[in-house]
Formats: structure tokens, C-alpha cells, sequence
């Protein structure tokens, strides 16, 4: 996907469907794209009241962090700025989602 970041807005619109296959369709799309950007949106799936999109969602995070941290440690030289943002993203979205863990108990 050349711009996955156009998608967070209609992503983040199929998040609401809490019953339907919005969700695991969401996190399916997020974890094939790979993009930081979007962890966010798999931080707001963990708040599931299903078990399986909260797995899901932690699996897909976990990801998401794994190829970053692949990509950061690859011999070719990355762009400084991308890679702090993509940080940032990550941290913002764990955090997140251990923030709603503490409070849900889930």
C-alpha cells in the first residue's frame, strides 16, 4: 500500500462495529500493511469484549513492533525523522492499550 495512513479514517470507522467483523477485518488490513501509523487502531481493538479480536489485536501489535524493530536495525540507513515518529506512534498505542488493561482488567 503506497498510503496506508489515507485508510485510519475509515479504519478507525470500522472500529465501531462492536458485535460484526469490522474489527477483525481492521486489524487484518493493519497488520498487512505494517504501517506504525496505524497502531493506534489495533491499541483501541484490545478493548474488545471479545477474547478473540483482543488477541488478535495484541498479536497484530506485537508485530508491528517486531518489523520495526527489524527495520531499524537493518544495515541500510533509514530516515532519522521517520524513525522517531514511528517510536512515538508505537509508544503512544502500548501505552494506550496498557492504560485500558490497568482500568478493563481484560
Amino acid at each position: 500500500m503506497a498510503q496506508p495512513r489515507e485508510l485510519f479514517g475509515p479504519l478507525s470507522e470500522a472500529l465501531q462495529d462492536s458485535t460484526g467483523p469490522g474489527r477483525g477485518n481492521v486489524i487484518r488490513i493493519v497488520r498487512h500493511c505494517g504501517d506504525t501509523r496505524m497502531a493506534f487502531l489495533l491499541a483501541q481493538a484490545l478493548m474488545d469484549a471479545r477474547t478473540e479480536i483482543r488477541v488478535q489485536a495484541g498479536e497484530a501489535l506485537l508485530e508491528l513492533v517486531h518489523r520495526y524493530r527489524q527495520a531499524t536495525a537493518a544495515p541500510e540507513p533509514l530516515d532519522a525523522t521517520r524513525v522517531q515518529e514511528d517510536l512515538a506512534q508505537l509508544r503512544r498505542a502500548l501505552e494506550f492499550g496498557l492504560r485500558q488493561f490497568r482500568t478493563h482488567h481484560q
